[in-house]
């Protein structure tokens, strides 16, 4: 099992991505309470490993990383605009030249993907400029975009979902419900 502290800030914790750098495990986390602001906490990566959660470090901005169990008020967004499931990658290597990417959706209501640059796991994180927009029949929305430089066959592939706001469409468009695959290159990024 594992074993975490208890969270009652409305902050889901790694809801967005998870990354190791060095001897950290680092997460992105969604506030649902703010708008989707996306604060970041860590572990040692022999902690996490082993699944002792309990002395995660919060990212506070200015005052560095604080203890939870130290944490007197609310933690320090690393940026906003985020969503509940996006991805993060350092140093992507079709793009040598940056230090970490991001890769989201904006809401249900955009058609739009996203990507934004971080000069490192704390920032500066840029504003996020949308790459491809989603051909969307009426009714439908995108949510759950991430990247996946793992899978080949392009720069970068970056799957995300399509819905409906009709249930009734999961019956009759085997289209929707399921990832879709987009390849993204380096001219859609730059």
């Amino acid at each position: 099992p594992l074993y975490g502290p208890q969270n009652a800030s409305g902050i889901l914790i790694g809801s967005g991505s998870i990354v190791k750098h060095k001897s950290h495990i680092y997460a992105f986390c969604s506030g649902e309470r703010d708008n989707h602001a996306i604060y970041l906490v860590r572990w040692k990566f022999k902690d996490f490993a082993n699944g002792f959660l309990g002395d995660m470090q919060w990212w506070y901005g200015y005052k560095g990383w604080i203890y939870h169990w130290k944490a007197v008020m609310k933690p320090i967004p690393v940026f906003k605009r985020g969503q509940t499931e996006f991805s993060v990658h350092p140093e992507l290597p079709a793009y040598e030249y940056t230090t970490y990417i991001s890769f989201q959706t904006e809401g249900i209501h955009s058609p739009y993907i996203f990507k934004r640059f971080g000069d490192s796991v704390i920032g500066k994180w840029g504003n996020f400029e949308p790459i491809y927009k989603v051909q969307l029949k009426k009714n439908q929305f995108i949510y759950g975009a991430k990247a996946h430089p793992e899978l080949a066959g392009g720069d970068i592939i970056v799957t995300y979902n399509k819905n409906s706001f009709d249930f009734f469409d999961l019956f009759e468009d085997d289209t929707i419900y399921y990832p879709q695959f987009l390849k993204v290159s380096k001219n859609q990024i730059h």
